[in-house]
Formats: C-alpha cells, structure tokens, sequence
C-alpha cells in the first residue's frame, strides 16, 4: 500500500510538472488545402467544405483526454452516446469497443479507415474501434446523418473516418503510463512506428506497432458501489412456497421454538432462508426485522431492507483488463507517372476478462426444484414441507455458488484485414480512379476463465439423488446454510464451456472522379463506382450450451449464414452560381446508389446537399438524405433458442379479473369483458378443446409461455431520412481580439423506420387477443399476432410461441450542434506578447427530440431527458457541452477542459410521466492536461483525469446503480506519456 501511495504521488507530481494543452475535441481544419475528399463525398475538391455537420478531432485531441483507447476519447464528444468500452463490464461487452452516434445505436454508425470499411467485431456488423491503429491517427472525421448514398449500407446515423498518416517518415516512440488514485485501472501503452521512402523516391511504406495493457478496476475499490447489485440468492440458499404454502400453525410452530413471534404473522408463503446449524430465517423485505438469522454478516452478506441479501456487485469489473497487440503495415509503389499500386495489412489480438457474480440457481427464469426426499432438508424445514396441500410435492430453492467464487468471462479476439489495390489518373484528364479489394476476418473465443461453468444436469443429479450426491462424490452436495462444497463436488458440477464464431467480410471496390464540362460558376463534378461486398459468419458452441444443460444459461446452437450486396452509386457536384452579391458561391451536390442484396432485396439511397458561400466569411449549408441499414446476418440467421414468458395470473390480488395470464383462462377479464364471448371462440379456433372451453384455468404465480426465437431471412433494410442546415462563420475582423474567432451551428433531424427488433411474446398474446381494441378486431385466428403463438390439446395451455424478428419500431431524433475556436496572443489582451498565447474551444449539443415506437401502432415515448437504461444503454441530456481553456507558453502548455453534463430525469418516465424516481443533476468534470516539448524531437505530456474526484450519481433506486458510460467510476486518475521522434 505505501508503495502504491508513493507511485501515484510521483505520477501526481510529474503530471503536473508536464501539464499541457487539451487540443480541441473538435478543431476544425483551418486554411485550404490543394487536393482533399471530405468525409461523406467521393468527389475531390479545392476547398476544405462539408455540406453536412461535422466535427473533426486529431491525435493530439485524443492522446490529451487520457484515454488509452480510442473509443474512450470519442465518447466524451457531445455528439456521442457512449457504447461499449472499458466501463462496460455488466453485462460483459466481449471486450468490445464500439460507438454510438445520436444515441441511435452502436450498428447504425459506419465506421471507415481513410474511407473504407473496417473489419466488423461480430455477426451484427459493428466494428470493434480496438483495431484501428491510434498510434497512426491524423485525425478523425465524424458527420451526421445518412451517408449511404456515399458509402452503403450503416451510414444512418453517421460516419466515423479514421484518417492515417500515411506519409509519415522517420522513427517515433510513444509510451504512456496511467493509474488511478485508488492505485488499480493501471494502464501501460507503447507504440513504435516506422515510415520512409524506397526505389528512388518511386515507393513508400509505413509500419506501426502497437502494445496495451489496461488494467481492471472492481466496484468494491469504491465507496459508491459499497452496496450494489442486492441479491436475495445468498450462500444460505432460499425457498419460497406461494404456489403450495405449508400451514400457517406450522409455521408458527417452528418460529416459536426459536424465540417470541413478531408482533405481524409471518408470511406462510416465505420466502425463507437456511441457517447452517439447520433453523430457518425470515428472508423476504418486510416492515419487520429479519427474524433469526444465525448467520455472519460482511461485506458480501448484508442486512438490507429487513432481508439477507448477497452484496454480489462488489465483485463486478468497473473496468475491464485488456492485453491488445496491434500491427499495421503499408505500402505504395508508384509503377509510372499515371499508375500507383498500394497495399496494407491489420492485425490485432487482445483479450479481456470481466468478473460477474457467482452462478446462482433460481436466475434467468429456469427453476431448479429439489425433491422431498433430500437427506439435507433440515427437520424444521422438513415440518413445514410436511404440513403442505401436497406434501410430497418438489419445491423450487434459490442458492448462489460463492464457494466458485466470481465468474470470470474471457474473450480472445483475432482480427485481419488486407487490403490491395491500384490507383491513378487518367491522362491528358483530371480524373482519377481508385480499385481495391480487401479481405477480413474476426475469430473470437469466449467463455468462463478455466472453460468451465456448472453443468445443470449434474447439479440436478446431485440435488435428486437419495443420498443427496455422496455417491457421486465426496459428501454430496449440501445447499442449505452456508455452503462448504467439496473440490470432487465442484469437479463433478463444473464442465467446459466456450464458444468460437468467425467473421468474414470480402470487398472489391472501384471508384473513379473527376470533371465533366464547365458552368459559368465552375466545373461540374462527378463521381462514380461500383462494389461487391460478402459477409459470412459461422457460430460454434460447446455441445452443452448447444442444449442449455448450464446454470442459468440460454440454449445456443451452432448457426452459420451469408449475405452479399452488388452496389452501383454515382454523385455530382453542380455549381450553380459563383460571385454575385450575397452569393459568393453556391454549389447543389446529388447522390445516388442501387444496392441489391441476395436476402434483402434491393434498396436506393440518395440525398441532395447544397452549400451557399453568402460572403468569404459566412457560409450556410444543409441537405437531405435516404440512408439505409441492411439486416445483420445474426438477425437474418440466428439460429432457434429457447424463449420463454411470464403470463402471471389472470385475477388481482381480491380475485377480480386482471387482462393477465392466458386469455382463455375462464377467470381472466379478456373472458368476462364484453368480448368474452370472441375471445372464447378465438380459444377454440385456435385449439382449445370443448371440453376445456368453459373450464380451462392455470395455477400458479409464475405461469410460462414456452417457445423458441430465431432470425428472420425475409427482414427487409431498414430507412432513415436526415435532414441538416447549418450555418459556419469564420472572422474577417482585423483587430487581433477577434481575428482568431469562428463558429458554426447545424441543426439535424433523422428518422428511423423499419427498425429491426423481436416481437414480446407478451404484446403478441395482446394483440392476438385483442385487448387494445384494434389489432384483431374480428378475432381471426389467422391475425399475424396469433400466428405468433401455438396452443397444446393436451393440457390447452399456450405453448410453441414464436418471437420474431422483424421490421418493426421507429425512432425520431433531432437536435442542434454548436462550436466556437476563439485565440489571442496576451499582447493583444494590453500585456508583453512574451507572456504567452491563450485559445479557448467551446462545442456542444442540445438535443431537442429523441422518440421511440417500438412496434408499429404502439405507444411513441419520449427519451429525451432521460437516464440510461431507457434506449440503446445510454442517457439522453438536453445538454452536453465540452469547454477547453488553453495557455501556452514557448514550449509549455496548459488546458483546463471543463465536461457538462445536463440534468436528467429517471427513464422511468418514459412509461409513467408521473413517476416519483429521482433523477440525477447537473454533473461538471473538470480535466487537466499539459505537454511540454523538451526539445524539437521529444515532448512529455501528462494530466489529471477528473481532477476534482467527482463520484457517480445514483441512477434508478437499486444501490450502487449508476452510468458508468455517461459518467465516471473511476474517480480521479493520473498519466504521463512521453514522444520521441529520431
């Protein structure tokens, strides 16, 4: 410990001795440039403009936010809704890394590496952001809205593009070292990266190498997370016997023995948990104290709410490790003056692991019963079973193994992509084309660390047995009261588990652009090309998962499948009018693509932007676009898997009819409104026999649809219509105070139909049935809903359900970005210019719509507002604003960047506008950051990450529930980096 306070105060002093400049998150490029494309268009132009929103953020940005990993320094952008990344550890993320634009999404973003596709991370066709190679970042170009006329498929809510320093030269070396002032979430990186010029200046390559290695941090290193993730299936084990309660004398019976009964009557139905000397306890939250509970309380073991509940997000990763190595290579050859042949190849492993809570029986809604006949029933438990309507029958028991300990859930990744290609112009022209193809590949390993999880079979086998297991290993397996299980147990129950999918993805693109013929105001512009592109996929579980013999596991069968596209897209760029008063220069740029996909069908795309240049410093611009996203090939081929529902039961707790459980139950109000009548001949149609018809009833609290849920080869792409208009003003003031001053607003609309999601077995028993009054109004058995679900003669309960995935929801989202770059010398401020410089940025977003309507004729909800856990994972704050403050002085700098965060309200008002939940307030991160540039070839950079040591609010009402994307668990955190360039 004293070594760990010591190694963080030497970090928090060098940090601070090299503090230095937060570049800003999104600087836009300033001054012209000969030749550049710009993000969302193929044609090549004079100046640097976009006619759509967009924010630009270099490598120096990312390196001085801290972050490690690249996704870390984009989510702190306004623009974004953090996805997956190192915070994500429940549930796991695989190791992951992904982006979310607008909130709409991880897999609605298309991700490009200098305006190609990068390698997808899974079967959903997001790419995993731990490819890219940061160390080889120039910068990183983000628009919003549709870009698929452009590019293809994904571009719905935007494109990210990655551009590289692919003329880099020289050696570089660049290490950086961080941790966190609680002395865990060690990281290290280092990157070498290497680049020069071969045959006479006629070729050039690139290689970049690349370690990381971050370290994980659990919940219990902090005070918030002190109770987190409550759970009732503790180590004592419990049972709850509502549906066959023994008698409430003999309950009192028991209880009496152990001391004076409570003022209240203890409730027959329970639950109750074990002590190990064999007396019971009350388990359940109730206005009482725990009644007799023998047993330790700790850190785990926690009396809350008048319950004994396992404390079991102690254990939980609030940061996961990851171990990544990253190889990038490339290549050009210019073969004569017209002809360039170009390759480069990306490699990267990594794993990660994440920690979650112990297996538990009792979670994820499979029920492990034991029977009656177990020799480790306690007697006092023994009596009130005895006592029961049906005394022999099983009883259904909850218990956790946290002699397993934790699970840890590894994840190996394998990821490659090479790409080969030509390009060049064609002579005596300006046109130029660009031909490639490339080939990729995901291999991924995941699983429990070890392989191993508990085999349900086994453990069943071992709680059936008459002797309770002893003679299949030693001392059987004795759950109640505190658990002590022997290793030849542990080794009988737990089996390898693990599963491997692969990832392919084929491209073959050509691309050419150039001029067409003049216009009084310019050039007019084309571009045009065509691709072919195959994805494929195959998933392989182990043979147990395959059947869904582990612990609270879902079944997983092996699936594999395909799906190509044949694209065509052209695009042109009109000058329209060009130096009349107030009109500078005004340019219409249109685009168009046909894709044909072999099990989507065909799709168009297309938009029409315009810039209008009002004077040299004001420009406006906006557009419109139809952008698409084909259905990913997990949700055109995902294999079956069980799928299961709770209908309840159909009467309320005075016995009134309730529209719960299944409709044909003759005590359910869809029998006894004014429909009755319909309902019952629906019941009958659909199979019900007429014996049943006027008697038919299930029992039980619990009752279960049981069905299956798989991909849906018919899904169609889904559509997304944007719509943007902005305005940039860049100062031609010459007094030196505002010379330096910029800034632009955009205004952006999209909506999003078609939206692929699965059907609720519950809202297709609804609508099946009719309840809202509109979608069966006849009661046809053939209705698309009832087609959803199957109906047993035997017994006449709902059975053989399907959960379909289908085009179903619909978002809408719209909201208004803003960013100002001011600078000044301090002369200019009346002080000695040999003082130093000062700039300040200031960029954010207020987000004025985000609806949602998950199924068609469904309720729409507003999310805007609201916290995480309401779409997508992520919060929606009417305010996201990110300011950096900047001074420099020769070779020193120093930022304060300042992160707001708006109010939020509970996403549970999303359903219920009156609901009480608090929300969460106004958060302020405050970051400093610093470099120092030692000589022309080195620089030092360093900083303090949450610089006040803000602590994460509390989300919802559950204990330790926050946001750790939207905001910090870490707490406060030192680096140090150095660069050095030979």
């Amino acid at each position: 410990m004293a070594r760990t306070r010591a190694r963080t105060a030497i970090l928090a002093t060098a940090s601070i001795f090299a503090l230095g400049v937060a570049v800003s998150a999104a600087q836009a490029q300033e001054g012209q440039v000969e030749e550049v494309v710009v993000t969302g268009s193929r044609i090549v132009r004079q100046d640097y403009v976009s006619n759509s929103p967009i924010v630009t953020v270099n490598q120096e940005a990312l390196r001085q936010t801290g972050a490690v990993t690249v996704e870390n320094g984009l989510n702190q952008l306004p623009q974004f809704t953090p996805g997956a990344g190192a915070t994500t550890s429940f549930p796991p993320s695989g190791g992951r890394a992904t982006l979310n634009l607008r909130g709409l999404g991880t897999n609605r973003l298309l991700v490009l590496m200098d305006g190609r596709r990068v390698q997808p991370g899974g079967t959903d066709g997001t790419v995993d952001i731990n490819l890219i190679p940061s160390a080889l970042i120039q910068s990183v170009e983000t628009i919003t809205g549709g870009a698929s006329s452009t590019y293809g498929s994904d571009a719905m809510a935007g494109v990210v593009n990655f551009k590289l320093k692919r003329n880099f030269e020289g050696l570089q070396f660049d290490a950086q070292y961080g941790v966190a002032e609680k002395g865990d979430a060690v990281s290290r990186q280092a990157a070498v990266t290497w680049g020069g010029r071969f045959a006479d200046d006629r070729g050039r390559a690139v290689v970049s190498f690349e370690f990381l290695n971050r370290g994980g941090a659990i919940r219990a290193n902090r005070d918030f997370f002190a109770l987190s993730q409550l759970s009732p299936n503790t180590p004592n084990g419990a049972v709850n016997l509502g549906a066959n309660p023994p008698s409430q004398a003999a309950v009192n019976q028991v209880f009496g023995r152990y001391g004076a009964l409570p003022t209240g009557v203890i409730s027959r139905a329970g639950p109750f948990g074990f002590n190990s000397d064999g007396t019971l306890y009350t388990a359940a939250p109730t206005t009482s104290p725990v009644l007799n509970y023998r047993g330790p309380l700790d850190n785990y073991l926690v009396n809350y709410n008048n319950a004994i509940v396992a404390n079991s997000g102690r254990i939980i990763s609030i940061q996961s490790p990851l171990t990544r190595y990253n190889t990038f290579a490339l290549a050009e050859y210019k073969l004569t003056d017209h002809i360039q042949f170009y390759g480069q190849a990306l490699y990267t492993t990594y794993k990660t692991q994440v920690t979650i809570a112990p297996p538990a029986i009792g979670l994820a809604g499979q029920v492990i019963t034991i029977p009656v006949t177990n020799p480790f029933i306690p007697q006092d438990f023994r009596t009130l079973l005895a006592s029961r309507a049906q005394p022999n029958a099983d009883f259904a028991f909850t218990n956790v193994f946290t002699q397993y300990g934790g699970l840890p859930i590894r994840s190996q990744y394998d990821i490659y992509q090479f790409v080969l290609g030509a390009k060049g112009d064609i002579p005596n022209t300006d046109w130029t084309w660009d031909a490639y193809a490339s080939k990729g590949q995901t291999k991924v390993e995941g699983g429990p660390v070890g392989g191993k999880n508990v085999q349900l079979s086994a453990l069943n086998s071992l709680l059936r047995a008459p002797d309770g297991g002893a003679s299949l290993c030693t001392g059987g397996l004795n759950l109640f009261g505190i658990q002590n299980i022997s290793q030849s147990c542990l080794d009988y129950m737990l089996k390898p588990q693990g599963n491997n999918s692969v990832f392919k993805q084929n491209v073959v693109e050509l691309n050419l652009q150039g001029g067409l013929f003049d216009l009084p105001a310019g050039k007019v512009r084309a571009a045009l090309g065509g691709a072919y592109r195959k994805d494929s996929y195959s998933f392989t579980p182990d043979y147990l998962t395959s059947i869904g013999d582990f612990l609270a596991g879902n079944i997983s069968r092996p699936s594999s499948g395909s799906q190509n596209v044949k694209e065509g897209y052209a695009e042109l760029l009109v000058p329209v009018l060009k130096d009349l008063p107030f009109v500078k220069e005004l340019s219409l740029n249109g685009g168009y693509r046909y894709s044909k996909y072999n099990a989507a069908g065909t799709a168009h795309t297309y938009k029409l932007d315009a810039d209008w240049e009002v004077i040299s410093s004001f420009r406006l611009r906006g557009g419109y676009s139809r952008a698409i996203k084909a259905p990913s090939l997990i949700s055109l081929y995902q294999p079956l898997a069980r799928a299961s529902l709770s209908v309840g039961n159909p009467t309320s707790a005075t016995g009134a009819p309730i529209y719960s459980g299944d409709p044909c139950d003759v005590r359910s109000a869809y029998r006894n409104d004014a429909n009755g009548q319909k309902v019952r001949a629906l019941c009958a149609a659909q199979g019900l026999a007429p014996s049943q018809l006027d008697s038919y009833t299930l029992t039980g609290a619990a009752i279960g649809i049981d069905g299956t849920s798989s991909g849906n080869p018919n899904l169609k792409p889904e559509k997304a219509d944007t719509f943007s208009v902005g305005a940039v003003w860049r100062s031609e003031f010459s007094h030196p105070l505002l010379s330096r001053l910029s800034a632009s607003v955009d205004y952006y609309d999209i909506k999003i139909t078609g939206a692929v999601g699965t059907f609720p077995l519950a809202e297709a028993v609804a609508r099946c049935y009719n309840v809202n009054g509109s979608s069966n109004p006849t009661y046809d058995v053939n209705n698309q809903y009832c087609t959803f679900l199957g109906r047993r003669n035997i017994n006449g309960n709902l059975q053989d359900a399907r959960v379909e995935t289908l085009n179903l929801g619909a978002y809408w989202t719209s909201g208004i970005d803003f960013q100002i770059d001011w600078a000044a010398g301090l002369g200019d401020l009346g002080l000695d210019d040999k003082y130093g410089r000062i700039a300040l940025n200031i960029v954010g977003n207020r987000l004025t719509k985000f609806k949602l309507q998950s199924l068609p004729q469904g309720p729409i909800q507003s999310f805007k507002g609201l916290t995480s856990g309401a779409i997508n994972g992520g919060a929606l704050p009417l305010w996201k604003v990110n300011t950096g403050l900047t001074y420099s002085l020769n070779q020193f700098d120093v930022s304060l960047r300042w992160r707001y965060i708006a109010s939020l309200e509970d996403s549970s008002r999303a359903t219920n506008p009156t609901s009480a939940i608090q929300g969460v307030k106004p958060y302020n991160y405050f970051d400093l950051q610093g470099v120092w540039r030692i000589t022309d070839k080195v620089s030092l950079r360093g900083g303090v990450v949450n610089l006040f040591n803000k602590d994460v609010p509390q989300v919802s009402t559950a204990p330790g529930n926050t946001d750790a994307l939207t905001y910090d668990p870490l707490l406060r955190r030192y680096y140090v980096a150095i660069k050095a360039n030979f």
